[in-house]
């Protein structure tokens, strides 16, 4: 499984500089999509694909092991969708 420091070991290699330093550059970017995507922004990389978020209403929902109904409070849903390029890079 790739993950952060994976990234950050990328972002190190291509850049020189510390390690330290490419783990801020890329904290700074996660944080910012994340803040941006938190205050209702649509987020739009070019080329990988776009962020938004959408708020999502409570309902009254059903235990499925009881039948009991539950209150489903109100949740802010966030949504990714790959950019063509993206999308025809993993599939080809």
């Amino acid at each position: 499984m790739y993950n952060k420091q994976n990234l950050v070991d990328e972002v190190h290699k291509e850049n020189g500089g510390s390690r330290a330093g490419a783990e801020r550059v890329v904290d700074l970017v996660l944080d910012t999509v994340k803040e941006q995507v938190k205050g209702g922004e649509k987020v739009s990389l070019a080329g990988f694909g776009i962020f938004t978020s959408k708020g999502v209403k409570g309902r009254v929902g059903r235990n499925p092991r009881t039948g009991e109904s539950v209150k489903v409070a109100p949740r802010t849903k966030v949504k990714f969708t790959p950019a063509k390029a993206f999308k025809e890079f993993v599939n080809a």
